[in-house]
Formats: C-alpha cells, sequence, structure tokens
C-alpha cells in the first residue's frame, strides 16, 4: 500500500518530486505512511486488536477508549501488524511518528525542517485527529455508563478511518500542484471532505482534523475562518469554451485558462501547460454522488539569477549572476458538473513571497548548487529512513 500511494501521488501530482520546500519534500513520504494506516487501522480485525489488547468480555471500559490509551495501543498493535519483514525499514519509523507529542512550537522547530522528520510530524497530526475523533465517537454513544459494546467501539473505530482516509486521498485533487504545504493539504483536505459530506455531526471530521494540526503548529492555507478553499471570482469568461470537451480535451482548456489569464493571476510570460483534465465521480456513504472535472496547469519560468530583481526576488548570497533557474507556478481547476469553476486551487508564480521563500531554501539545502539529487527520489527516502531507524529510538529525544 505504500508503494502504490507513491505512484498514486505520481499520476496525480507529478511536480511534487521536483525541489520545493520542506513540506513538499516531506510529503510524499508522510502522505504515503497515512494511507499506509488509515488502510490498515480500516480493517476491523486490526482495529479488534487495539481496543482492549487483554481479549476480554463483549463490554469495554472507557479507560481504553480515551485518546491517550488509544495511542498506546496503536503503537504496540502497529508492532504486531507488521511483522518482522517490515521492521526494519517500515515498522518503526511509523510507530516514531504515533510517538509524537502535540506541541505548536514543533512545525518551527528545526528538528522538524529535515524531510524523514517532518513527514512524521504530518503522519503524527492525522492519527491524531483519528484518535480523538474515535475517542469522541465513542464517549458520546457511552454517555454515562462507563463500558461500551466492543463490537461497536470496532465498528465506529473502522468506519472513522476508513472515512478519513478516503477524504485524505480526494484531498490530493484540491491541492495545489506545486510547492505543496501542509496548510495547502490541510485545506484541500477540509473543503474535500465537505464537498461530499456537507454535515459532519456524525465524526466531527473536519473540526478535529484542523484542531489535531493545529496541535502541532500547522494551520490552513486558506484564510477562511473554517479553512475552506474560497470560490472563484465571479467575472470568468465561458463564452468560448465548450463544457462537454473541457471534460477531455487538453486544448480546450488551455483556451479557459488564456480567455482567464488576468483572473486567474497567471504570469503574461510564463510557459504554461495543461498536466492533466480529469472527469471525477465521487460517491458519499449516503449514495449522494458529485460530478466533477478537476485539471491541472503549471507555468515555468526559467530567469537567470541576475534578473530575478525584475521578479521582485533577491538573489541569495554568494549565487553567480549567470545561474539559471527554473521557478514553477500552477493550479487545480475544479469545474461542477455545469462547467462552472468551484474552486481554483493555486500557488502562483506571481507570488514573490512564496518564490523567495523556495529560492533560498534551496540554495541554502545545496539543490540549487547540485549537492542533492535534482528530483526527489523515494527510494533515497526509503534507504535513509531504513538508516534512520536501526536507531534507538531514545536516542532521538
Amino acid at each position: 500500500m505504500h508503494e502504490t500511494t507513491h505512484a498514486l501521488i505520481d499520476g496525480l501530482r507529478e511536480r511534487y518530486r521536483e525541489p520545493s520546500s520542506p513540506d513538499q519534500a516531506a510529503f510524499h513520504e508522510g502522505f504515503a505512511d497515512i494511507v499506509a494506516l488509515l488502510s490498515v487501522f480500516s480493517l476491523p480485525t486490526v482495529v479488534e486488536t487495539l481496543v482492549d489488547r487483554t481479549h476480554g468480555d463483549q463490554l469495554l471500559d472507557t479507560k481504553v477508549l480515551k485518546p491517550d490509551a488509544l495511542r498506546e495501543s496503536m503503537i504496540f498493535g502497529l508492532a504486531e501488524q507488521v511483522g518482522s519483514e517490515l521492521e526494519s525499514v517500515r515498522g518503526k519509523p511509523l510507530r516514531q511518528s504515533l510517538t509524537i507529542k502535540p506541541d505548536v512550537a514543533l512545525y518551527e522547530s528545526r528538528e522538524f525542517r529535515e524531510e524523514h522528520r517532518r513527514g512524521e510530524l504530518l503522519v503524527a497530526a492525522m492519527m491524531t485527529a483519528f484518535v480523538n475523533m474515535w475517542s469522541r465517537r465513542l464517549v458520546a454513544l457511552v454517555k454515562d455508563r462507563q463500558r461500551v459494546d466492543r463490537s461497536r467501539a470496532i465498528e465506529e473505530g473502522a468506519d472513522i478511518a476508513d472515512c478519513l482516509l478516503t477524504s485524505a486521498i480526494r484531498a490530493l485533487d484540491y491541492s495545489p500542484p506545486v510547492d505543496i504545504t501542509f496548510g495547502d493539504y490541510l485545506s484541500a483536505l477540509v473543503t474535500a471532505d465537505r464537498e461530499i459530506r456537507p454535515s459532519d455531526t456524525r465524526y466531527q471530521l473536519r473540526s478535529s482534523v484542523l484542531d489535531a494540526f493545529a496541535s502541532y503548529g500547522i494551520k490552513p492555507a486558506s484564510d477562511d475562518p473554517e479553512g475552506y478553499w474560497k470560490t472563484p471570482p465571479k467575472a470568468l469568461d465561458y463564452t468560448r469554451t465548450h463544457f462537454d470537451a473541457m471534460r477531455r480535451d487538453h486544448d480546450e482548456v488551455f483556451h479557459f485558462v488564456f480567455e482567464n489569464r488576468e483572473e486567474l493571476g497567471l504570469h503574461p510570460n510564463a510557459f504554461t501547460a495543461i498536466q492533466s483534465v480529469r472527469p471525477c465521480t465521487r460517491i458519499g456513504a449516503d449514495g449522494f454522488a458529485l460530478h466533477e472535472t478537476v485539471c491541472v496547469y503549471v507555468q515555468i519560468l526559467e530567469p537567470l539569477a541576475s534578473e530575478l530583481g525584475t521578479l521582485d526576488l533577491t538573489k541569495p548570497p554568494n549565487m553567480p549572476v549567470d545561474k539559471k533557474l527554473r521557478l514553477f507556478g500552477g493550479g487545480a481547476l475544479i469545474f461542477d458538473e455545469y462547467g462552472h469553476l468551484k474552486y481554483h486551487v493555486y500557488n502562483p508564480l506571481t507570488s514573490a513571497a512564496r518564490q523567495q521563500a523556495r529560492l533560498d531554501f534551496l540554495w541554502e539545502s545545496g539543490a540549487l548548487r547540485g549537492e542533492t539529487t535534482a528530483r526527489l527520489s523515494v527510494s533515497r527516502m526509503h534507504l535513509q529512513r531504513g538508516a534512520d531507524s536501526q536507531r534507538d529510538p531514545r536516542e532521538e529525544w
């Protein structure tokens, strides 16, 4: 499942392997771990080993269903589930992610700037949301009683894991195609979940995810009070496009983007390409069908370091003036079933602040000097994590 997820990301967001930021470098591995963990915890037979490791009677004491108790059970349960075959490569790093306790200072800390550790932070935030959702749901069920039915606890845990997993994967469609941050992904996740599940009263998934990420210092990228992506401007020109063709034709989508380039905030002189066009049908738990078309475009500009000033950017210290650079921008266009744009999720090439942060990070890390590989190598990250897993986890503290 972990390796399959890497292929999924590559298919939907191929630019996530480009050198960009600490978050983008960490996202590939962190997201793959999230999918692997939630896939395991969505299996009732696995959840059964977590809720009560003493394998007692049919009724469980509510003490074993509190967040800290569930987290501890997940750590030990994972050790059994991964088996000895995966222990040296995947098991220990996954369990270390579960041991990272909430602290709002972690996201900005130096310890979690390194890509492997930063990926573990993303996993920790998501699994904290899962544990809190599960515990809150069970507390609501038992009310003033002290014990809860084992089968019901197992069913709720597996259902919550499956629901969170589905929204986590759907969030990729609502994520920008370049320079993703954890905040971008957080806004994408809550937006994707709201689209298919407008009512969030049962699991309170969106508020739980927002609270869990905030407890690690991760805030949504959108300035909406609830973290959702905002709708695009109304003044878009649809008169010269045909939506039926836009559901499959890259050229038709490019025509729409070109006609609305100013409203969409595109750079006028950058190379622009439509990366993908995908009609999607999403089915909710209640059978509700959501029809969308997700189109992804990217923009690329290749200035010399000496030309950065014309883009309101500052050349990093000691960078040669004749150094050729590559700047990225891009967005995901989500159209409804009638051909109107619902969301434009983008990181614009014209954002000087974002481009400056990317340049500074890549120059400082050596990626622009040729001291590191130009594109993220998943196999390299696995080898590094495998080496890290041989260390005693106590040495990390």
